[in-house]
């Protein structure tokens, strides 16, 4: 490897789980998330159908915590969000719960970032009668905090660590260990969502 380059590689896993046709490969690479340290980003892929699945490792050791940030102003969109696939995010004045799942990503973005996601994951509700009116509302609430005219709190959690909120400005994230009590409810919310049945 040369100097400056990072470790990164390919290898095949095997059929795909749902095609069951396509090789599934994944690949990785490490990254230094400043503020944060250094990770490992997977990617597993199948060429014949798109299956994707992405997801965050930290290499340094870290303790399962719970980060919060006030964004109260547009330079507060730009604080970065690491959310491993074991990771919970919300911002209660939105109402806005994302739960980990068996098809939970991991992903490296901004406060920006995570209102794009979270507006395109509530747009698949357009044109559904029943929650139209309600999803209007909820779009003009987040459009005003994307723009930084509505102030609002996001909390990350993680179980293994693998989670945060970084921002630049010292003191704006707080920092606190989730308790052992607080990291097994965390656990079971992550194997009852994978098993739960309605």
């Amino acid at each position: 490897m040369k100097a400056g380059e990072k470790p990164s590689g390919e290898a095949s896993l095997g059929t795909c789980p749902a095609c069951r046709l396509g090789e599934v490969k994944i690949t990785y690479t490490e990254e230094d998330v400043p503020g944060f340290g250094k990770m490992l980003l997977l990617t597993y892929k199948c060429p014949s159908c798109g299956y994707k699945v992405t997801d965050l490792i930290a290499l340094e050791g870290r303790e399962p915590s719970i980060y919060k940030a006030k964004i109260e102003s547009p330079s507060d969109l730009q604080i970065k969000v690491v959310k491993s696939s074991s990771g919970f995010v919300e911002i209660p004045e939105l109402g806005v719960e994302i739960r980990p799942g068996p098809a939970s990503q991991g992903y490296i973005t901004n406060i920006e970032g995570l209102l794009v996601r979270v507006e395109e994951a509530a747009s698949v509700l357009r044109g559904d009668e029943e929650a139209e009116g309600k999803l209007e509302v909820f779009l003009a609430k987040l459009k005003e905090a994307s723009e930084g005219r509505l102030a609002f709190t996001v909390i990350v959690k993680d179980p293994s660590g693998n989670s945060a909120l970084v921002a630049e400005k010292p003191g704006k994230v707080e920092r606190r260990p989730l308790s052992p009590e607080e990291v097994e409810e965390l656990r079971r919310q992550l194997a009852g969502v994978a098993f739960e049945f309605r």
